[in-house]
């Protein structure tokens, strides 16, 4: 039961890591920016291009 537990713990402190590492490196950089500003404009040319009489 011991080993289930460190494990567990282990598994909690790996999630916050990534969970701090996504925050402080990748969240609201210019890569991330970049995507969003590519799904933005992808949608925009989608709704301008589709077929609206179905």
């Amino acid at each position: 039961m011991k080993q289930i537990d460190e494990r567990m713990q282990i598994q909690k402190q790996f999630a916050n890591l990534q969970k701090e590492y996504f925050f402080e490196n990748i969240l609201f950089s210019y890569q991330w920016w970049i995507l969003v500003a590519t799904t933005v404009i992808l949608w925009i040319i989608w709704l301008l291009v589709v077929d609206k009489k179905g």
